[in-house]
């Protein structure tokens, strides 16, 4: 019989004073100084008089429900001779004066910290959920990226500028995912139909639109109708990205990129503080809408290459000792590493990425090797050049050159790459702000992503402990991920937690485990394997 799930809420203890000590401990910001937010509530557009007008693009923005800073909304258009994508991105810049208490804040912290009981954002809310995203409806000045495709999905050229923009749907992969389902299970449904089906279907389940969620982000509601009225066919807009985002994805694969499908937890709070902790493996829709931020930060990468100026982010191919460790792991656990005549062909970077997309992370031994596979994606950085580039400009996993410039909203190092983009495409010098922190900027961001990945993993942690405080001496199904230097490294299915556990046991092997230890305020779940009685 499964064990009943425990219901969490934010103001409950322990979970109250255990999300007090993270952010001690990990010295979340609590807010903004009053100049700073002084500042975000007079900022105005700096750019207002050079932009071109590209309102009339008919631009979504996908997002998770409830989302709020929106940094990116996208057209895309197909044709005979292939694909445009119109990219908008955030033109954050546009609000803040170089040194003013804005940027000084944004450099401190340096990217956003998410929380189940808030957000630490990277600026105020006034900009990052205001005057700055890309919400619908309403005029925003923004970066747009025009990136032009052939038929094969190949790049063959790149136009930046700054405009004004207004985003017609802000939905989300949710919604998407839904749209395209109803579409390839219907069978000649007249448009009206559809939208009549969904909306009693809605009906009937008492969905409505949350109170966290924007526009059309809710998978419950009825998103087509709405958007048809302002001119934007969501069926369109799912079949493109879908294809768009597949021929991107092959084309990625053919490079020797790769995507880690790791086993994901998920914090989900609903509006009445009711928390919980789910398995969320990504949607496609995502890694679709992935496709277009990568094209987009790999044109930025070309430009910044040719103008010798710039911030590409970065990662080395995996050294010949991993890719030996994985073979011999996956060969040992009976799944198939690629033949050599693969790696004479591609690579063994190529190698690499063909072996991750074979394992199937829902079975106990593909979970076992994607989790071990990120052996060889370690030591991302970023490289900052003023001059002749760095010895490393590719980045492994895209498989070329790649700079972050489509989240500025949520990340700083964005806003400057963008800045050195626009002035390599107008074939004019960067501006002076940006060189004078250019030089210091790879230690700042690459700090803040140390910083946030330990307050990913210390939610994840408390969440995990919180959820499990009551079920000591419960037994529970998990796989062996892994073995560490603490013994081994499970994976609980029901709830979705993964951590220590003592015992013995082989890599993939599904196991008992009893549950010895959960303690919210240390962040703290063990488990022991429990002793199986032989055949």
């Amino acid at each position: 019989m499964p064990i009943p799930r425990r219901h969490l809420r934010l103001d409950d203890e322990p979970m109250n004073s255990a999300l007090a000590l993270l952010r001690r401990d990990l010295e979340v910001p609590s807010g903004f100084e009053p100049n700073v937010s002084r500042a975000a509530q007079t900022a105005t557009d700096r750019f207002a008089t050079s932009r071109t007008d590209a309102t009339d693009l008919p631009l979504v923005a996908i997002d998770p429900p409830g989302a709020r800073d929106l940094d990116q909304a996208f057209a895309l258009v197909r044709s005979n001779a292939g694909w445009v994508l119109h990219y908008a991105i955030a033109d954050v810049a546009a609000f803040i004066v170089p040194g003013d208490a804005i940027d000084l804040e944004s450099r401190r912290r340096g990217s956003t910290l998410y929380l189940p009981d808030h957000k630490a954002p990277l600026h105020p809310p006034e900009l990052s959920e205001g005057a700055a995203s890309l919400l619908p409806g309403a005029a925003r000045p923004a970066v747009w990226w025009k990136l032009t495709f052939d038929v094969e999905g190949g790049l063959v050229n790149t136009e930046v500028r700054r405009a004004t923009v207004r985003v017609r749907v802000a939905t989300s992969y949710e919604v998407i995912t839904t749209i395209l389902a109803d579409h390839d299970g219907a069978t000649n449904h007249e448009a009206t139909n559809h939208e009549a089906t969904n909306h009693e279907a809605a009906s009937a389940e008492g969905v409505g639109v949350s109170a966290q969620s924007i526009d059309l982000q809710d998978p419950g509601s009825d998103a087509l109708g709405p958007a048809a009225k302002r001119g934007i066919d969501l069926v369109e807009v799912a079949t493109s990205l879908r294809d768009f985002g597949s021929l991107r994805l092959s084309i990625q694969a053919d490079r020797g990129g790769v995507s880690l499908q790791l086993p994901e937890q998920d914090v989900q709070v609903d509006a009445s503080g009711n928390v919980q902790l789910l398995a969320t493996p990504s949607l496609p829709a995502e890694e679709w809408n992935a496709q277009m931020s990568l094209a987009t930060g790999m044109a930025a990468a070309a430009l910044m290459l040719t103008s010798k100026t710039g911030l590409l982010r970065t990662l080395p191919s995996a050294e010949p000792e991993i890719l030996a460790e994985l073979r011999r792991a996956s060969e040992a656990l009976g799944h198939r590493w690629p033949p050599d005549d693969d790696a004479a062909a591609g690579g063994p970077n190529h190698v690499y990425g063909q072996w991750v997309r074979s394992l199937d992370p829902s079975t106990p031994v593909g979970a076992a090797l994607m989790l071990s596979a990120t052996k060889g994606l370690r030591g991302s950085g970023y490289a900052a050049f003023h001059g002749e580039p760095p010895e490393l400009t590719t980045h492994a996993a895209v498989a070329a050159p790649y700079a972050h410039v489509t989240a500025p909203l949520r990340r700083l190092g964005d806003r400057y790459a963008t800045e050195m983009a626009l002035a390599a495409y107008e074939h004019r010098p960067v501006p002076a702000w940006v060189l004078d922190q250019l030089d210091d900027l790879p230690q700042i961001l690459n700090d803040a992503n140390r910083r946030a990945a330990s307050v990913d993993r210390a939610v994840i942690d408390l969440l995990e402990a919180a959820e499990l405080a009551s079920q000591i001496g419960a037994e529970f199904s998990a796989v062996v991920l892994s073995h560490g230097r603490d013994g081994l490294r499970v994976q609980v299915t029901d709830p979705p937690v993964i951590a220590d556990a003592i015992g013995e046991a082989n890599d993939g092997d599904t196991v008992r485990v009893r549950l010895s230890d959960a303690d919210p305020m240390k962040r703290l779940t063990r488990f022991k394997v429990v002793p199986q009685p032989a055949d």
